[in-house]
């Protein structure tokens, strides 16, 4: 379900399908599988304020063992406190709203993204 929305424009806040940010992407997917959608309300800062994880963890679970359709949770580069998801693809790769290309794309992940990764975490109602 998030292939489909790779190629939406990014906007900050945005939350349907003209428009996604990371939080954005995870409330649409839950919105379409009509899944328990995750509190992450609109206007929230652009800068990281340690406020996303406890959005995700309203509507997802941790998740141990990372796999593909679960949501990551990385580091901002140059602060230690969590700033940006996506999804895990199955083979290796994210789903994410992408500030740099201006939209949602879907990327190999190389291990830049692997110093930054926190946790992941599985959508509420998905078994």
């Amino acid at each position: 379900m998030a292939r489909s929305l790779v190629g939406v424009k990014y906007r900050h806040g945005g939350r349907t399908r003209n428009s996604l940010d990371c939080g954005g992407l995870l409330i649409a997917i839950s919105e379409e599988l009509n899944l328990p959608k995750g509190k992450i309300p609109l206007g929230y800062s652009r800068y990281p304020n340690g406020e996303l994880r406890a959005y995700i963890l309203s509507g997802a679970v941790p998740q141990p063992t990372p796999s593909g359709g679960d949501i990551a949770l990385w580091n901002s580069p140059h602060l230690d406190v969590p700033q940006h998801t996506g999804i895990l693809t199955e083979n290796g790769g994210i789903i994410h709203a992408c500030l740099r290309s201006r939209k949602v794309v879907e990327i190999t992940r190389d291990p830049s993204w692997d110093v930054l990764f926190i946790e992941a975490f599985t959508f509420m109602g998905v078994v």
